[in-house]
């Protein structure tokens, strides 16, 4: 798969969106109220919600992390691109080959 720096950049922004999202829904489960229950359905819904919170809780940080995965591939694709760049542009064969492969009309 060819990586395409502002596409990662995109898809980095996505991941951190669904982290944003997931979180704000982590947050309305646990704050869900079961008042309205009978005693005995509370006392099923409380546990059934704090681990849905959990739940959403850990898609939200996976998210997370896959934007800054593709943050930090991104980064590592650029500073080896450069480094291969400026290796090649210092090292005198490769002056010296560029200089001949020059076109001169």
């Amino acid at each position: 798969m060819p990586a395409i720096p502002p596409e990662v950049g995109t898809r980095a922004g996505q991941w951190d969106q669904q982290n944003v999202d997931l979180t704000s829904a982590g947050s309305l489960v646990a704050d869900a109220p079961t008042t309205g229950f009978t005693q005995t359905v509370r006392a099923a819904a409380t546990p059934f919600l704090t681990a849905w919170h959990a739940h959403v809780q850990g898609l939200a940080t996976d998210a997370e992390g896959f934007a800054d995965g593709l943050r930090v591939s991104i980064t590592n694709w650029w500073e080896s691109d450069l480094a291969a760049q400026n290796a090649l542009t210092h090292d005198p064969d490769v002056v010296t080959l560029y200089a001949a492969m020059d076109e001169r009309r």
